[in-house]
Formats: structure tokens, sequence, C-alpha cells
């Protein structure tokens, strides 16, 4: 009953974007130092295969945040505060942010397991984050503190296994429920430029199992032409071993996709993204963490092959709000391929 629709879905699964694969992507979030994901949904990530069928898709990530922003406003600069692990406490307006370059690449494996199952792997083997800020800033004086830029970080991620059951069917559309576990394969303890463990959100790994939840539903508008999906997805996130947790995200998308001639496919959609505020245990919830933000993003896709595609993203965003002052991205670009077999 799913099959045609499931080819259709293998042939356009490099299509839209948000969720970073519904629920299946690792997403790190703004927080005492901004590192960013863009938040899309990819095809792939979201439907059901054929059994016996599957999808890899690679990705790139390009994500500059400069954009300063206390609430919804632009201001000149930003303090957060540094979490001093060894003393089990957080140091407030302890550094000046200036801007944050994520680079992130990562495969997602699909495999058709039933008609109504498929089963999936995310694995982020490249993330590399360029950070730049003013350390051991006092506001009581006239201090810029210290200028560094060798606190990014660079290591592999954490690796995301979900299954997506279709639920629902027909010949022109699906409901697609999906539940995972976001494994703690990446770094949380590297140290930064003092030799002390640096922040959570710059590290390529949370350091905690991570819940995935998520539900998709696409209905052909037009036969074998336009497409229209709309997504959710919730990602419960739990306490690290030094009892830091992020906040959880959730994540809406709705938009389109069609062929506008052969080979070439347009699509186009709108994602908000609500991350909950960091908890450090024994501090509390973390100031500067959280923030709610709407994006617009269109897509293009190019088939190369019968079974292989290329595709870009662009992601813009259109609100972004931050909880106290952060770094927000200015854009998100999506480089991709996808293969079938």
């Amino acid at each position: 009953m799913f099959m045609e629709h499931k080819r259709r879905l293998a042939r356009l699964a490099p299509l839209a974007l948000f969720l970073g694969g519904v629920a299946m992507a690792p997403q790190t979030a703004l927080a005492t130092c901004a590192s960013g994901t863009c938040y899309l949904v990819t095809g792939h990530g979201e439907g059901v295969l054929a059994p016996h069928q599957g999808v890899m898709d690679l990705s790139y990530r390009y994500i500059p945040q400069d954009r300063m922003l206390s609430g919804g406003r632009s201001v000149s600069e930003v303090y957060v505060p540094a979490v001093d692990f060894a003393g089990r406490t957080l140091i407030l307006d302890h550094h000046r942010e200036l801007r944050t370059i994520n680079m992130l690449a990562q495969v997602d494996l699909s495999y058709g397991i039933t008609p109504a199952l498929t089963l999936a792997v995310s694995v982020p083997f490249y993330n590399r984050r360029l950070h730049e800020h003013f350390d051991d800033v006092d506001l009581s004086v006239p201090d810029p503190g210290t200028f560094t830029s060798a606190d990014g970080s660079d290591g592999f991620g954490d690796v995301a296994v979900t299954a997506r059951y279709a639920v629902h069917g027909g010949e022109r559309h699906l409901v697609v429920a999906g539940v995972g576990v976001k494994t703690p394969t990446g770094e949380y303890k590297l140290r930064n430029h003092l030799g002390e463990i640096n922040e959570p959100t710059v590290m390529p790994g949370s350091g905690s199992w991570d819940g995935l939840f998520s539900l998709y539903g696409s209905y052909r508008i037009v036969p074998d032409a336009v497409t229209g999906f709309v997504s959710a997805s919730y990602r419960m996130n739990r306490a690290n071993p030094l009892d830091y947790r992020r906040g959880d995200v959730t994540t809406l998308s709705a938009g389109a996709w069609g062929e506008v001639t052969e080979g070439i496919t347009l699509s186009g959609q709108v994602n908000a993204v609500r991350q909950g505020r960091d908890h450090y245990a024994p501090w509390g919830d973390v100031p500067n963490t959280g923030s709610t933000m709407v994006f617009v993003t269109p897509g293009v896709r190019l088939a190369t092959g019968h079974e292989t595609s290329v595709y870009s993203h662009l992601q813009l965003p259109v609100r972004e709000h931050v909880n106290e002052s952060n770094l927000a991205p200015r854009y998100a670009l999506e480089l991709g391929m996808t293969h079938a077999f």
C-alpha cells in the first residue's frame, strides 16, 4: 500500500530542511558559548522505505553565529556566564561573545525492515566550531578582558538511532511516527586554552543519553508534482556525568516540494524551534540559555543519476529571540548528496 509513495520519498530524499532528520540528528543549542545547527526536514529522515531498500545521505552545514541579541533586539555587546565545573558553580558575565562558526558534516543511513518500519542511524563524524570571545571580563572596571580564539572544538559527535513506523498511509498521504535515542559518543570534556573543561555547547557531544520523538505527515497535493508536509519532533535531554543538562528541543515545520522540470525539484518550508534553558544541578537553570527561532528555508535538488541526487538548502531566520542575551545564527547553509540502494 505504501510502495509507490516510499519509492517517491526515496527519490526525493534530500528535499526540504528543518530537523536535521526529524529526531535523528544530534542538535546543538544556543547556550553560554553559542553554537548552532540547522533544523530541517530532509525527506529521508521522515518517511519509510520499502523492505531491503536503503538511503545514504551525506551532508555538510556551515552556520555563522555573530548576531548579538538581547531578547529579540540587536545589541552591540553580549555577556554570558562560564560554567566552572571544578568549583561546581557559574561565573556570571564571565566573557563577552564575538562569534562562533559551525562547520558540521554527518552521514545518515536509513534502511527498510518491513513495508511500514524503517531503521535509521545518524553519524556526525565532523564537528568543528571556531569560537571567539573576550575572557575574564570584569564589569566593575573598564576591562575588556582577554581576547581568545582558542576555545573552539573539533571532534566526533553523538550518534543517534531511530525507528520510524508508518501508522497510516494511502495513495496520496502518509503519517509516520518515530522514536529513538541519541547516544553519548561525542567528547564532552574537552579543555580550553587554560586547561579547564570547555563550555558545554562548544563540545562535539553532550555526554548524555537523550530521547527522540517525532511525527511526520505528507500529502500529495498534485499527484507526481507537488507534495506538502507537516512535521514535529521533541528531544528530551538528560543530564550528563558533569550534572549538566541541555534544554529540551521542540521543533515544528511545514512546507512543500515539487518537480519544476525533469531532474530539478524545488522546496520551501517554515521551521520553528524552541530550545529550553540548560540546567546545571549545583546552580539550577543556566542564564543566557534557551531560545525561540523561526526560519524560512528554500531548497533545490538536482538528480545526477537514477538513484543519486545533490542538493542545497539555505535557512534564513525571520524571528530570533534568546533568553537574556546571546549570539544567534545569521543563516545556515547545507550542501549534500543522497544515494538510494
